[in-house]
């Protein structure tokens, strides 16, 4: 996500950050058959909504996971 590049998981603690469609595809783990439509849903879009779907993780990447804010959010917790 941070590399601006659409994800493609359904992982624990990865899927949470992911935005059906918007930054990326929620693909079951071990089937082939869901990565592969993932990846052809992905490949059917045009250049521009490819980068759309890229910068839309980098946005999440930056404003959710940016370690200034995660120390921030963990010291105000501990107050």
């Amino acid at each position: 996500m941070s590399m601006a590049k659409p994800v493609t998981t359904k992982t624990a603690g990865c899927s949470e950050t992911v935005d059906e469609g918007i930054n990326g595809y929620l693909v079951d783990i071990k089937s082939v058959s869901a990565l592969a439509n993932a990846v052809n849903q992905f490949l059917t879009q045009t250049h521009e909504q490819q980068l759309t779907m890229g910068l839309a993780g980098r946005k999440m990447a930056v404003n959710e996971f940016d370690d200034k804010k995660i120390a921030i959010r963990i010291h105000e917790n501990n107050r």
